[in-house]
């Protein structure tokens, strides 16, 4: 069946689909989501339930896909309001993601008879526990147990899947409804024409270094952004560089600070959030990610797909499935800045495989597999 066949099968025009997440920050999982919904809506209907409108990427949802707000901050009255939403729109298939993800989950006992709830977890939840402190280490596994409510779970890597069958108890019944679906490789020319980039060429050829080292990602604990600075502390002692870092966080500051006192001035760049990062990849030469743990990195995939050789922690996640050898880049150790600088030095003279592209999975084919099991 082709893909535009598929869809018009499964709901067609005549019932919504509908996505749920937290709001629209600038985080893969978000972004994710609203690019399968922008492609959804082309042939059927499309609603998005949020907790808030807030964040950057609101401007990038199509303007005929149907906003829904959940703003009820306890977890009880926002699965009644799913539960409302679902039923007053005749949505028959609802995915979840992030905290939404267990949302949609709790709300599938009522909903069983009308529609298809899909939970999306968006990390390893034994890694994600392991830098809590030990009781919510122990309330989030018992949260993650409302996953198996869910009519589909979908985990984005074997990794996880394994994880959450080893977290999670009642093995039999999670391994029924368990999928493993990745994150969308981005279409290249896929960005509009008409945006300016003027101000992003003029930050990135400000100075010619040699090597210019990327690195995307929010500026939070689970990126070890701090890991990355001190590796690129060593590299700028071998090699003229400069290092560019686009996201924006809690550790925006002090971030900022350590890299003052341990790198040379003017060589490493906070760029803040950025919507279109399609000059950045092109100026750069080499990508970076330092996470303690991931779901499937949406910006190491668009590095990959952009040509830029990668280098990536071994972490709980996907970045094993992405760096599966060296055609692409190098793997390292989680929290070894030294490993990391090595690998950064190897990556800066390391030309990728033409092939690895071609691994990646296009976006529409995700939003088919979603289909498949809705």
């Amino acid at each position: 069946m082709h893909n535009t066949d598929l869809f018009m099968a499964r709901y067609g025009r005549k019932y919504p689909l509908a996505f749920a997440l937290p709001n629209f920050n600038g985080g893969g999982a978000e972004r994710v989501f609203i690019d399968l919904a922008n492609e959804a809506v082309l042939f059927g209907e499309v609603i998005i339930l949020v907790n808030s409108e807030s964040g950057p990427l609101r401007d990038r949802l199509r303007p005929e896909i149907r906003v829904v707000r959940i703003e009820e901050k306890k977890i009880v009255r926002q699965v009644s309001l799913i539960v409302a939403a679902c039923k007053k729109n005749r949505i028959k298939t609802l995915i979840g993601t992030l905290a939404m993800a267990y949302k949609v989950a709790l709300a599938r006992p009522f909903l069983v008879t009308q529609c298809v709830c899909i939970a999306r977890v968006g990390n390893s939840i034994s890694a994600e526990n392991s830098y809590k402190p030990r009781s919510i280490a122990l309330l989030h596994r018992c949260y993650a147990h409302s996953l198996l409510l869910a009519s589909k779970v979908v985990a984005q890597t074997t990794d996880m899947e394994r994880d959450l069958l080893t977290v999670l108890i009642f093995k039999n019944l999670l391994s029924k409804k368990i999928h493993v679906i990745g994150n969308p490789a981005p279409r290249l020319d896929s960005s509009a024409s008409d945006v300016d980039f003027s101000p992003f060429n003029d930050r990135l050829a400000s100075v010619t270094p040699p090597v210019r080292f990327l690195a995307v990602g929010r500026l939070e604990p689970q990126k070890d952004h701090r890991t990355l600075i001190q590796a690129f502390a060593i590299v700028s002692r071998r090699i003229e560089s400069e290092l560019h870092i686009l996201g924006a966080g809690s550790l925006c500051g002090s971030l900022t600070a350590y890299a003052n006192e341990t790198c040379p001035a003017g060589r490493v760049f906070f760029h803040g959030f950025v919507d279109n990062t399609r000059e950045f990849y092109a100026h750069s030469d080499v990508f970076v990610l330092s996470s303690l743990y991931e779901g499937l990195s949406n910006a190491l995939i668009e590095a990959v797909a952009y040509g830029l050789p990668v280098v990536a922690t071994d972490c709980p996640g996907g970045n094993s499935q992405i760096v599966r050898s060296e055609d692409v880049g190098f793997l390292v150790p989680v929290q070894d800045s030294q490993a990391l600088a090595d690998a950064m030095c190897r990556a800066a003279s390391f030309e990728p495989s033409p092939a690895a592209k071609s691994t990646l999975a296009s976006r529409f084919g995700v939003l088919v597999e979603y289909m498949k099991i809705a």
